[in-house]
Formats: C-alpha cells, structure tokens, sequence
C-alpha cells in the first residue's frame, strides 16, 4: 500500500520532489508488483478536482491546475490489477505536529472560522481503515471513490469535531470561500460509508481507547 506523498505546500515549493513521489512513484511500485506478483493500492486525493463543480464522479476530468493536484492526478495507477482510491481524509496523526485540520482546529483558541461553502466528501483516518479488508477481499481493483456521498460543508465538520471533542473555541460561519470537491461512488462495490456523525463518533471513541498513541491531543471530556 502506498501511502507516501508529498502535500500542497511541499508540491508548490518543491515541485520536481513532488513529481517524483506523487507521479512517479506509484507507477514504479505497479511496475514492481507486476514483475514480482502483487497488488498495489494506491491513495489519491479529490485534489485532482479543481473544486468548481462538485460531484465528481470515477470518470470526471481531473482539472485541478496546481502542482499538487497535477502531480497526483499523474500517479493514479489505475488499470486491472491495482486499485487506486479516490478520498480525502481527516483524522489524528501519530506526529505531535501534524498539519491536518483535525490538528489545526484542535489547536485554536478563540474564534474559528468555518466555510458554509466549501463542501467535502471524504472520510476519517479510521473509516479509510476498516475499508481496507474489504477492498483487500474482494479484489477489487481500477480507480474507486471512498465517500458516503454526502457532502458536508467545512462549517458543518468543524462543528461535529467541536461537539466531540468539547474543544472551547467559538465557530464562525463564513461564505468567503466556495468550492466543491464532493465526489461520488458509482461503483458501490463495498459496505456504505456511515454520516459524519457516526464517523467522527467512531474515530474519537478509538483515539480515547488508544490514548497511548494520541497522548499529544487534548480531547477533553
């Protein structure tokens, strides 16, 4: 499985490293585990998409125009014998400093702006997770969307997040930024993924059994 990358920034300041573990990468292990006889499954991002149409299907144009969405779009590896899965994540990191936005709203204080209208379609660290085994046993292979095909604005995510993890920040609702990177899963070849509720629910519920590898987050509750 392939899980490298390098991230918008990094692809901005550094492009041609970028290319290399976006782009070429994942070609290469897919050239290896054709010689050696195994199955890659690659992460790709709804970065490809440049966000001015929402509702993104497997065989929408990929018009993302930076560095990053560009490079990525290149590495999907998507033919009959690997998978590449289509997502966007949030969720916990293992690093004390990460650069998600799970790890960004958790270290606010004061007031937070959240977008009405940038809507997202991704999932938790953790539904990607318990997704895998039945990717794995079911073989399924090509290019697919992992989302419950619900779209939630950015507004609506940091509010669930603010009700689970009783952080004290006040949420504003701002409409100064609009985009649409919602995808949709026409194949439907695995269990739905659940709402939001119930992902981030889940994912909180495992970081406090597990607060061995979350110490750095301060949950409260």
């Amino acid at each position: 499985m392939n899980c490298v990358g390098a991230l918008v920034e990094h692809a901005k300041q550094q492009t041609a490293s970028a290319i290399l573990l976006n782009s070429y990468l994942p070609h290469f292990l897919s050239q290896i585990g054709k010689d050696l006889g195994f199955k890659l499954i690659h992460i790709s991002t709804d970065c490809v998409f440049s966000g001015k149409d929402g509702g993104y299907t497997e065989t929408s144009f990929r018009d993302g125009d930076d560095a990053y969405a560009r490079s990525k779009a290149l590495g999907e590896v998507i033919n009959d014998k690997d998978l590449t899965i289509r997502t966007s994540i949030i969720g916990p990191e293992l690093k004390q400093h990460g650069a998600s936005l799970f790890d960004f709203f958790l270290k606010q204080k004061g007031n937070v702006k959240g977008y009405s209208k940038a809507l997202w379609s991704g999932v938790t660290t953790l539904a990607l997770a318990q997704a895998l085994p039945e990717f794995m046993d079911k073989n399924i292979c090509g290019l697919y969307h992992l989302t419950n095909g619900e779209p939630i604005s950015k507004y609506n995510l940091l509010k669930l997040l603010h009700e689970h993890v009783n952080k004290s920040v006040s949420i504003l609702e701002s409409d100064i930024y609009v985009v649409d990177k919602s995808l949709k899963d026409t194949r439907a070849l695995i269990r739905p993924i659940p709402n939001y509720n119930v992902m981030i629910t889940d994912m909180v519920s495992f970081m406090r059994k597990n607060v061995n590898l979350y110490a750095h987050y301060q949950l409260g509750g």
